[in-house]
C-alpha cells in the first residue's frame, strides 16, 4: 500500500516529537516496518514502482485447453 507524502510526514513528526513507534503504528494503522523505513530515508519523496506484478488475466479467462490467441486475437496481436 502506498501512503501520501503528507501522511508519512505526519507519522514522522509524531515519532520525532516523542511518540513510541509501536503506539504510532497502532494509532495510524500502519506497520512498524513502514515507520522504520521512512525514518531511515534522508528525504521523504514520492515512491515510483518500476513495474507491477500482475497476473496473466488472459490466461485466467481462457477455458482449459483453449488458446488465448484464438479467443482474444485483437488483444494479443
Amino acid at each position: 500500500m502506498s501512503y501520501s507524502l503528507n501522511f508519512r510526514q505526519k507519522v514522522i513528526n509524531f515519532v520525532e516529537n516523542g511518540g513510541m513507534i509501536t503506539k504510532v503504528a497502532h494509532t495510524f494503522g500502519i506497520g512498524r516496518a513502514s515507520i522504520y523505513r521512512w525514518l531511515s530515508c534522508l528525504k521523504l519523496s514520492a515512491t515510483k514502482v518500476k513495474s507491477r506484478h500482475r497476473k496473466n488475466v488472459i490466461r485466467e479467462l481462457v477455458e482449459p485447453g483453449g488458446s488465448p490467441i484464438t479467443i482474444f486475437p485483437k488483444i494479443l496481436s
